[in-house]
């Protein structure tokens, strides 16, 4: 056969597939990949992106995932036929590049919308931008310390330190803190519907309050987990919910103590001669019903007020009064919770004292001396001191003109005293025992 009548096959050819068919090669569009964190939570990585555009009767349509491990420099290509895939078992602290690109075989020969036959090579389309990740699945750790790490306290309001780091992951540089969440009860509430949102995720700080839960007295609890900065990619996840790495829950107790201590005072005498000493205790007194909610007494908050601008402190103490008086102490106590109690004791302080009875108290004429009127007067004290009596001529209104004193020391029980009034009439007599006082009010007739 000539050169010409190849050259005049080959046309006709060519001719005969174009009349049946044949279609001409083409190219997929390029997919977008969606962007990735800059570090991903866990060691699994969810990638999607968006569906290419193919050629018309192209077939085997597919995509191809490009992904290399920049810490290591070791790249793979894996096939994926929908449009998401999820990279599973990454290495931890790994940063990884990706992209994606999508292939197809032409349809060669087709017939209407039919097509017969595909190119035996697959025809890519060019890559998308790169995505870059640094893979997190290191949890943070952490602590917390309610009101300071103090045991007890009296008030549902405290306040929460907080101390967390976020560890490298496998040596390399972790994503950080970024989160925690807070909460006094069991659970960590965040549900807006019943406006509790105690619980949620709120940004990382060092300190935050709580309000412990209601009821009786006794132990509470606050717990606390921490989030890092890293993020799921491609996942579908609740507004609110943990999206990076959460650490273990940890946990503080104290207990809640409202109750005040009951203060039982007992002090050694009711009465003193100046320069005595008194001694009182409050050894007896108990916090609350002494049961466990209780904290118990403080023994460092113990102050005492004697009355006379002098105090003490301590469980017990004693103290030395010197001017004669009557003197209502105040004792102020605490309980580890910071529960306050007052009480009050009284001491007299004096040589002696005069009982506080007319029926004591007794005077009569016993008969005329000259123109003079004799009286006899039974004192009572309590020790033994000297009892003054004062007669008193008592006038028209405000009047008085002191006309006798009468001074006797005795032992405890009766001191009779001797008066005579230089005329009738009324009077009043005054008497004294230590630093107590009594008036007794007479008459005198002819």
């Amino acid at each position: 056969m000539s050169r010409t009548s190849i050259t005049r096959t080959l046309t006709l050819t060519a001719g005969a597939l174009l009349a049946a068919g044949a279609v001409a090669s083409a190219a997929p569009s390029t997919p977008t990949l969606r962007p990735l964190p800059e570090f991903g939570t866990g060691r699994d990585l969810n990638l999607d992106w968006s569906s290419a555009a193919y050629t018309a009767k192209s077939g085997y349509r597919n995509y191809e995932v490009s992904v290399t491990d920049l810490t290591t420099g070791i790249a793979e290509k894996v096939d994926a036929l929908p449009s998401f895939m999820t990279l599973q078992d990454l290495f931890n602290g790994h940063q990884y590049r990706v992209r994606v690109r999508a292939s197809e075989r032409v349809c060669t020969f087709a017939v209407g919308n039919a097509c017969l036959a595909y190119s035996p090579l697959r025809t890519y389309g060019p890559y998308s931008d790169d995505q870059q990740t640094r893979i997190d699945a290191t949890s943070p750790t952490g602590s917390l310390e309610i009101n300071a790490g103090a045991a007890f306290t009296n008030t549902r309001e405290v306040t929460v330190g907080l101390a967390a780091t976020d560890p490298l992951s496998n040596g390399e540089v972790p994503s950080g803190l970024a989160r925690m969440r807070v909460s006094a009860t069991d659970v960590f509430p965040c549900d807006p519907a019943p406006l509790d949102t105690s619980g949620c995720l709120t940004p990382f700080a060092t300190s935050t309050t709580r309000t412990l839960a209601e009821g009786p007295d006794g132990v509470r609890t606050v717990r606390a987990q921490f989030e890092d900065a890293a993020y799921p990619a491609g996942s579908v996840f609740v507004v609110g919910s943990p999206t990076g790495n959460l650490s273990p829950v940890v946990t503080d107790t104290i207990v809640l103590d409202t109750t005040a201590p009951t203060i039982r005072i007992t002090q050694s005498a009711p009465r003193l001669a100046p320069g005595g000493s008194l001694s009182v205790s409050a050894a007896t007194s108990t916090d609350g019903a002494s049961g466990p909610a209780d904290s118990g007494i403080d023994p460092e908050s113990i102050t005492w007020q004697f009355g006379d601008g002098t105090t003490g402190t301590g469980l017990e103490t004693s103290h030395t009064y010197t001017t004669a008086g009557t003197y209502q102490g105040r004792m102020n106590i605490r309980d580890r919770a910071g529960n306050p109690a007052t009480a009050t004791f009284q001491v007299v302080v004096g040589a002696g004292a005069v009982v506080q009875s007319r029926t004591l108290i007794s005077a009569k004429r016993v008969g005329a001396v000259r123109q003079f009127r004799t009286a006899r007067v039974a004192v009572t004290i309590s020790r033994p001191s000297t009892v003054l009596g004062v007669l008193v001529k008592r006038g028209r209104g405000d009047d008085a003109q002191i006309v006798r004193r009468v001074r006797k020391a005795g032992a405890a029980g009766q001191v009779t005293l001797r008066f005579t009034a230089p005329k009738a009439g009324r009077y009043e007599l005054r008497l004294r025992a230590g630093a107590d006082e009594q008036t007794l009010m007479l008459r005198v007739r002819r």
